[in-house]
Protein backbone atom coordinates (compact mmCIF):
# COMPACT_ATOMS: atom_id res chain seq x y z
CA UNK A 1 0.00 0.00 0.00
CA UNK A 2 1.80 3.08 -0.81
CA UNK A 3 1.68 6.09 1.87
CA UNK A 4 -1.01 8.03 -0.50
CA UNK A 5 -3.69 5.27 0.20
CA UNK A 6 -2.85 4.99 3.85
CA UNK A 7 -3.64 8.03 4.90
CA UNK A 8 -6.42 8.52 2.25
CA UNK A 9 -8.32 5.94 4.16
CA UNK A 10 -8.61 7.01 8.06
CA UNK A 11 -9.50 10.78 6.40
CA UNK A 12 -12.28 8.94 4.29
CA UNK A 13 -13.10 7.20 7.90
CA UNK A 14 -12.94 10.41 9.51
CA UNK A 15 -15.73 11.65 7.13
CA UNK A 16 -17.75 8.95 7.17
CA UNK A 17 -18.26 8.83 11.20
CA UNK A 18 -18.65 12.71 10.42
CA UNK A 19 -15.85 14.35 11.44
CA UNK A 20 -15.67 17.64 10.91
CA UNK A 21 -12.98 20.36 10.71
CA UNK A 22 -12.76 22.48 13.45
CA UNK A 23 -14.90 25.27 13.58
CA UNK A 24 -13.53 28.86 13.10
CA UNK A 25 -13.38 31.48 15.40
CA UNK A 26 -15.23 34.23 15.90
CA UNK A 27 -15.03 37.77 17.00
CA UNK A 28 -17.92 39.57 19.27
CA UNK A 29 -17.07 42.90 20.15
CA UNK A 30 -18.73 44.97 23.66
CA UNK A 31 -19.39 48.77 22.68
CA UNK A 32 -21.37 49.58 25.42
CA UNK A 33 -21.94 49.05 29.21
CA UNK A 34 -25.37 47.81 29.04
CA UNK A 35 -26.57 44.64 31.22
CA UNK A 36 -28.05 43.77 28.27
CA UNK A 37 -29.06 44.25 24.78
CA UNK A 38 -26.92 44.43 21.22
CA UNK A 39 -23.43 45.04 22.01
CA UNK A 40 -23.55 44.47 25.51
CA UNK A 41 -21.49 41.70 27.41
CA UNK A 42 -23.64 39.44 28.18
CA UNK A 43 -24.90 39.76 24.25
CA UNK A 44 -21.61 38.79 23.11
CA UNK A 45 -21.62 35.54 25.91
CA UNK A 46 -24.16 34.64 24.37
CA UNK A 47 -23.40 35.05 20.76
CA UNK A 48 -20.13 33.37 21.36
CA UNK A 49 -22.26 29.97 23.18
CA UNK A 50 -23.90 30.15 20.08
CA UNK A 51 -20.80 29.80 17.88
CA UNK A 52 -18.80 26.46 18.14
CA UNK A 53 -14.83 26.77 18.52
CA UNK A 54 -12.98 29.03 20.92
CA UNK A 55 -14.26 32.54 19.83
CA UNK A 56 -12.79 35.88 21.22
CA UNK A 57 -15.11 38.78 22.96
CA UNK A 58 -13.18 41.88 22.68
CA UNK A 59 -14.32 45.20 24.60
CA UNK A 60 -14.55 48.83 22.55
CA UNK A 61 -16.19 51.19 24.51
CA UNK A 62 -16.34 54.26 23.05
CA UNK A 63 -14.46 56.15 26.09
CA UNK A 64 -10.41 56.51 25.05
CA UNK A 65 -8.29 56.93 27.86
CA UNK A 66 -10.78 56.29 30.82
CA UNK A 67 -11.60 53.41 32.85
CA UNK A 68 -15.19 51.43 32.10
CA UNK A 69 -17.00 49.74 34.79
CA UNK A 70 -20.00 46.97 33.53
CA UNK A 71 -22.47 47.04 35.91
CA UNK A 72 -24.30 44.23 36.09
CA UNK A 73 -27.90 44.33 37.44
CA UNK A 74 -29.03 40.76 36.42
CA UNK A 75 -26.60 37.44 36.32
CA UNK A 76 -24.17 37.22 33.09
CA UNK A 77 -25.27 34.00 31.06
CA UNK A 78 -23.35 31.05 31.73
CA UNK A 79 -20.37 30.34 29.43
CA UNK A 80 -20.56 27.32 27.76
CA UNK A 81 -18.21 27.18 24.70
CA UNK A 82 -14.25 28.11 25.35
CA UNK A 83 -13.87 31.90 24.57
CA UNK A 84 -11.02 34.27 25.16
CA UNK A 85 -11.47 37.63 26.80
CA UNK A 86 -9.66 40.52 25.65
CA UNK A 87 -9.91 43.79 27.84
CA UNK A 88 -8.10 47.18 28.36
CA UNK A 89 -9.62 49.66 30.85
CA UNK A 90 -12.63 47.47 31.65
CA UNK A 91 -13.60 46.20 34.86
CA UNK A 92 -17.15 43.37 34.98
CA UNK A 93 -18.67 44.08 38.36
Amino acid sequence: MTILRRLAVPAALALALGCAAPAAADTFTVINTNGSGAGSLAAAITSANGHAGTDAITFQIPAPGSAEIIVQSSPLPAITQAVQLHTQNTTIR
